[in-house]
């Protein structure tokens, strides 16, 4: 427990010093974004998960070796795979099919290494197995475009498992989760409201990855699932009213003069229903979505223990 609150301590320090340097350097390489939901629409250095998924990849590497759990290593690769898959899309912007393609083949290779070593196989199971890996993959980069939005929800959903896992009693695992939300919250410390820097899709395709191993190979589908449930109910709405895989291509929301959000004509989602309802800028809207987490994460949790 001591040495993971030392090296949780170290990699919290790297990550938060070295974020705004890095950043500085993405943006000096163009590889930056407009930060929409702001009156001047400041450019920002992109692909921030470039800073963090590689010390999620470490720890699971370090937690492989000290604990021989091939858990810890599966986990790995299957943030590796979503985090390539994202690196590729924030440097060429794939289409809506490609980006299909890389999430069924991303699932079916996770989904395959899960049968590996399961002692049972069957098709349909690997069917259901491959469906629920791409949502799970590409959650956390569905409800997004706010500052904060996507690194903050995940914290939540991971600290959420790190309780459940310290309530079961799976304390190697609850410690794995512990250090990989203090890296995100280091992260996250330049990524909230106002932003200096995005995660890019490499750094929430990334985190994805991790919450699909986690889910996968712990059998924590009953914990992760009702966690996601306001990104699922965001791509369904964004599904009903736009199709899946093409709300990019639809009119945005925007900003007013005095600051606070309009929601664009077109597709529905979770943020959008959120700016019909209530007065918000973007900041307001943020808190209002992460409390939202917040209340979910209780009442699974509640549920589950």
């Amino acid at each position: 427990m001591l040495y993971t609150l030392v090296l949780g301590i170290i990699l919290f320090s790297i990550i938060y010093l070295l974020t705004p340097r890095i950043g500085k350097k993405l943006k000096e390489k163009s590889i930056k974004g407009r930060d929409i939901h702001k009156q001047d629409k400041p450019w920002l250095p992109e692909m921030g998960g470039m800073i963090f998924i590689p010390f999620i990849l470490l720890i699971s590497l370090i937690f492989w070796y000290l604990y021989s759990e091939t858990v810890f290593l599966l986990i790995g690769i299957s943030v590796a795979l979503f985090f390539g898959y994202g690196i590729i899309d924030d440097l060429i912007t794939l289409g809506k099919w490609k980006k299909l393609f890389f999430s069924i083949l991303i699932a079916c290779i996770v989904s395959g290494l899960y049968f590996l070593t399961a002692s049972n196989f069957s098709f349909s199971l690997f069917l259901l197995l491959v469906f629920f890996s791409v949502i799970i993959g590409n959650s956390i980069n569905i409800l997004a475009g706010f500052n904060g939005l996507e690194v903050g929800s995940s914290i939540i959903i991971l600290g959420t498992i790190t309780v459940y896992f310290f309530i079961k009693g799976l304390e190697i695992y609850a410690l794995f989760t512990v250090l990989c939300v203090l890296v995100l919250f280091a992260f996250f410390l330049h990524n909230k409201y106002p932003a200096k820097i995005f995660p890019g899709d490499c750094g929430t395709l990334g985190i994805g990855g991790l919450l699909l191993g986690l889910t996968i190979f712990t059998g924590i589908y009953a914990l992760v699932l009702p966690l996601l449930s306001l990104h699922f109910a965001d791509a369904l709405l964004k599904g009903i009213t736009a199709g899946y895989f093409s709300s990019s291509e639809k009119p945005k929301s925007r900003v007013s003069k005095n600051g606070t959000l309009i929601p664009g004509n077109g597709y529905l989602s979770i943020s959008k229903v959120f700016m019909k309802t209530f007065t918000l800028d973007e900041k307001r809207l943020v808190k209002y979505l992460l409390f939202s987490e917040v209340i979910i994460a209780i009442i699974v949790l509640l549920v589950r223990i």
